[in-house]
Parts: C-alpha cells; structure tokens; sequence
C-alpha cells in the first residue's frame, strides 16, 4: 500500500519533470552545425523583415550581387512561404532571399497532374516563374521535357541538404519585463544578447553599427502591454543599445499582467523561456495518412495535458509521494500537510496563471480548467493519503475497525432509472472529396478526386423505466484504533437497504453519433 501511494503520485511528477525538461532544452533556435554555403547565380535583394509576422508592412532590403557568398540557415519565411530561404552574408547580416537567386535545380517529390507523376524523383531545371504566379514554376527535365509544376512538389537542392531546418510561425517568443530588458541592453554586445535569448531573424549593418529584431515579448508592467524590439546599436562590440524602436504591441491579457501583484516577477523567471522550437524536429501530421496522423493529434493532446498539469501540480506530487515513507515528513500532523500541500499548488496555480496571461492565452479558455483540477486535486490524491495515516504516530495503513454502532435509522425516497429498450436506430450514410481542376496553356481542363471520406450519421432512440425506491437508511458510528500506537478516532458510514420499489414511468433518450 505504501508503495502503490508514493509511486500513484510520483510517477506523474516524473513524467511532467521529464517534459518540463525537454521542452527548456528545445526552446533555443538552433542553427545547422555546417549550414550550406553557396554563392549567388545572379543578382538578387536581401529583404529584412521588422516585425514578428515577417509580413511586408515594414521592411528594408539590400542589393547583392552575382557571386556574392552565403550561408542558407533555414528555408522558408515564418509564415511557412516556401519561396525564401534565410541566409547570412559573410559580414553577419541575415534576412530572406529568393531560393531562385541560389538553386536552379529542383528535385520532383510528387504531383497531382500526371505529367509531374511521370518526372518524380527526376532532377529538373527550373526555367522560371508562370507567369505572374507566385507558386507555379516552368520546370525542364532531364530527358528535356518541359512541364509545369506547383512549389509544394518540389524541393530545392539546397532545400534538401538542409533537412529538417523549416522555418516555422515563431509562436513562442521570449518573454521578459522591460526594466530588465533595458538593464540587459546597458551591460551587453548584440552577440551577447543574442546568446542570452536567442539568435535574431533579421540582422542589418548601420553605419559602424548594428540593427537587429528579436523575438522578444518585452512587458510594460505599468500598461500590461507588450512589445516587440528592433534594437540599434551604435557599435557592433561595444555594449550598450543605441536606439530601441518598439513593434507589433499587443494588448492582450493586459488588465491582469498590470494587475496581478508579481507579475514582473514570476516573467523575468525562467519558466517564461519554456516555448516552442522555430523550427520543425517534429512529425508533419498532415503528411500522415490513417491511424498515424490520428495517433499524433492524440498524442500531442496528451503531452500537452501532462504539460498543463505539471505546471500546476508538479511540487504537489512530488511532496505528497514523501507522505508514505514516513520519515521525511514525521513532524508534520495532517493539518500541517493539508495546509502545505493546498499552499504548494495554489503557487503554482498563481504562477500558471500569470504565464498563461503571458503568453496570450485567453482567461476563459484556461481559468476553469485550472478551476476544476485545483478542486479535484484535494478529493483525488490529498484525502486519500492522509485518510490512511495515522496522525500520531505517522504510520500508513495501520487502522483496523474495532466497534460498530447504529446511531440513527431513517426512510428515504429516491428515482432511479434503468434502461429498458432499443426503440429505433437510423443510420445515414454520404461521402465527400475535394476536387482539383488544373487548366493548361492550351484551354484544356482536367479534374481530379482527392481525400475521398466516408461518413456516417447514426441516430439511436433508447427507453427506460423510472421507478421511486423506498430505501431505509442505517447510520453507524465505527470507531478505528491504530496498530502500531493505540489512536483512535471515528468515522460515520451510512448503509441503504432497499425496502419497495414502484414503477413511476418511462423516459426516452436520443442520441447522435458521427463517423
């Protein structure tokens, strides 16, 4: 018993110690060890992007010229456009470029049209842009054949030596107040603020100096509002910013972040680096098919509930897995431990709840599941140790019941239902599938079926009998003795016996069910 008790509420505290873990390692935007090194095949500009969601509302851009060097860091914007890869000069800039300045050649992966079908797997030339699209490219084979195909079939050379290194939406920035950004911007190089949060997407020289933009929530904890920094500094080794232009405020949360005593605080801690990596080391879940992709999102449910639970539960598990052992906590009474237990988990209910606010999550989407599993934490595993410990000796499962005593019979009524009958069940059957038409040069059409899904609506009428018991109620006193030290204590316990049970009518119930 006391084994099964310690491990009920440790290994849980393991699980989400072990996840809290892992997601501080992965929070870091690391760059490939040895990133592709290549040259410009022509002249191509090199776009910066000043804001978070790397759109085109602000943004500047340089002039590089055929043969220049670069080192390809990731491929693709943050808002998943294939049609960029991040780069690096060999004097430290970084901001996007146009794959095509770089890769002429593109390898087929797939294709929805049955000439692209024909050439997968072949290396192409790519010839240009459609056009004016964005996403169709005129493409010459190997046998030189020419075809048409979208960007999502193929991938770059250059793309392929980089692998896993896909930009992502930055979701996750880093979060810190302002008073210690400022502090930090006094006393550090952009390489060492660089290195204290992460590296920055965009990296511009000005003049003798540096201009860079970091994905950094920084808090005014007088507004409660956040904003992104695009810092300049005057001289690229020497501390101390310049000049910080402040973007993309949000306003979200902000009534509690200026509110809440401590907020500051508990943001300027650690936990506030626990964010989603920028790149994806995960499983595409739309690249899935079956099961697989199904068993992905329920997993990441489950870990992301192991998450959310941990950070609120966490010490709470671990310091009622010591209450078993004994030793570690004789001194503490079960008053005692209730009350360091219940205040345990409202801190760390408290802190959830300021990084929640944060980190932009909506206050109704989360208050009351924190509502709900704070309440339920005392019934599901606080009551259920300190019923089986002795408070006096401190002892385990050592109470055996030694007297029984009637104190009290009453006669109750009650409904209760029991099922009776299937009256009807009608199922509805129809499939669905999406369909792509593509139109050549020539006028002519094709269309094709895609994703075709089976689906089942199944409506169920079921019946049940109510009935009106007659129940007596016997109320006992039992009065249990510890084995090891004497205590006693009491405990009352109720027992229905049924007396008559009459038929009061029926109730029908439907149901949907969808497949």
């Amino acid at each position: 018993m006391k084994i099964s008790l310690v491990w009920k509420n440790l290994i849980p505290a393991l699980i989400v110690l072990v996840l809290l873990v892992f997601s501080v390692v992965r929070t870091r935007r690391e760059l490939p060890q040895t990133p592709p090194q290549t040259v410009l095949i022509k002249d191509a500009d090199m776009t910066f992007y000043w804001n978070r969601g790397c759109t085109d509302k602000l943004t500047t851009s340089i002039k590089l010229k055929r043969g220049d060097s670069l080192k390809v860091l990731g491929i693709g914007k943050p808002t998943n456009d294939y049609d960029y890869y991040w780069v690096e000069t060999m004097d430290g800039q970084r901001g996007m470029i146009s794959p095509l300045a770089i890769d002429q050649r593109a390898v087929v992966v797939k294709g929805h049209s049955d000439e692209v079908k024909a050439n997968i797997g072949d290396t192409a030339t790519i010839l240009g842009m459609k056009g004016d699209s964005k996403y169709t490219y005129n493409l010459k084979c190997s046998d030189g054949e020419q075809i048409q195909a979208t960007r999502s079939e193929l991938r770059y050379l250059t793309e392929l030596e980089l692998g896993n290194y896909q930009l992502t939406t930055p979701m996750g920035p880093y979060y810190v107040t302002k008073e210690k950004f400022e502090i930090l911007c006094k006393s550090k190089t952009a390489a060492e603020l660089e290195d204290y949060f992460d590296h920055a997407m965009t990296v511009c020289r000005v003049d003798s100096g540096l201009r860079m933009y970091l994905n950094v929530a920084v808090l005014d904890t007088k507004t409660g509002i956040y904003a992104f920094p695009d810092i300049t500094f005057d001289k690229t080794d020497a501390a101390g910013v310049g000049d910080i232009q402040w973007r993309d405020s949000l306003d979200r949360n902000s009534f509690f972040l200026k509110t809440l005593p401590l907020a500051g605080s508990i943001i300027d801690a650690g936990h506030s680096l626990i964010n989603e990596s920028f790149y994806w080391y995960s499983v595409k879940l739309r690249e899935l098919e079956g099961w697989k992709h199904y068993l992905s999102i329920v997993l990441l449910f489950v870990l992301g509930f192991f998450w959310l639970y941990g950070t609120c539960f966490l010490l709470g598990h671990i310091f009622l897995s010591l209450v078993p052992l004994r030793y570690p906590l004789i001194w503490l009474n079960n008053s005692a431990i209730k009350w360091c237990t219940t205040c345990l988990v409202l801190v760390l209910l408290y802190v959830w709840c300021v990084l929640m606010f944060a980190w932009g999550v909506w206050w109704w989407a989360f208050l009351p599941v924190v509502a709900y599993m704070a309440i339920s934490f005392e019934g599901r595993f606080m009551d259920k140790i300190l019923m089986l410990r002795c408070n006096q000796c401190k002892s385990m499962d050592s109470y055996e019941r030694i007297h029984s005593e009637l104190i009290n019979e009453s006669l109750q009524w009650c409904t209760e239902s029991e099922y009776d009958k299937l009256v009807s069940r009608e199922t509805e059957r129809w499939k669905t599938w999406d369909e792509i038409t593509y139109r050549w040069s020539s006028g002519r059409t094709e269309t094709h079926k895609s994703n075709e899904r089976n689906h089942s609506r199944t409506t169920s009428v079921r019946q049940y009998k109510d009935y009106k018991v007659l129940y007596l109620v016997k109320e006992y006193e039992d009065t249990y003795e510890c084995q090891c030290c004497g205590a006693q204590y009491k405990q009352t316990r109720n027992v229905p016996i049924e007396q008559s049970r009459e038929l009061a009518g029926t109730h029908q119930t439907t149901s949907v069910s969808e497949s």
